[in-house]
């Protein structure tokens, strides 16, 4: 979950349960980089607070949604690869005895995220990141491995 800026210009067509598009997290290889998720919650902030840095561009249109389907389903199939190379490549290693949350694509697929929790918080996640990137045949692919807290943290999947 993720905190975003609504600007007057799109804040009446912003309904809670709306796709909508938002500022991505940039990278050198995307310096404009979107992303699309779900507005689960609208919360007014006080005037003298900070607005977070990114914000929400418009609510998702026919493209953006059959793009984020799209995402989703290779998300899913990255993953299943992921659990894979645990359970082969990387058994053995740090990284292939983690428990895998969740994966997926930004919108705009310059980033692929994997969501993890391993008891250490100092683990080795490079030979998985080379191996996710070989998979997808994306050479400039930004991989982020996020390790979540707790063992008893919800999946998202």
């Amino acid at each position: 979950t993720e905190s975003f800026a609504i600007p007057a210009s799109v804040a009446d067509r912003c309904d809670l349960n709306t796709l909508v598009v938002v500022e991505g997290d940039r990278n050198r290889f995307a310096p404009y980089a979107v992303d699309a998720g779900l507005l689960v919650e609208v919360v007014r902030r006080p005037v003298d607070t900070p607005l977070p840095p990114k914000r929400v561009i418009r609510p998702a249109n026919t493209d953006d949604k059959s793009r984020r389907s799209r995402m989703d389903q290779r998300a899913a199939e990255v993953e299943a690869h992921v659990r894979d190379l645990q359970r082969t490549a990387l058994r053995g290693t740090e990284f292939g005895r983690a428990d895998v949350r969740a994966c997926e694509f930004q919108l705009d697929s310059t980033k692929f995220f994997v969501h993890f929790y391993h008891h250490d918080s100092n683990i080795d996640v490079e030979p998985a990141a080379a191996a996710i990137r070989t998979f997808c045949r994306m050479p400039k692919l930004h991989i982020r491995m996020n390790r979540v807290d707790g063992p008893d943290v919800a999946r998202t999947t």
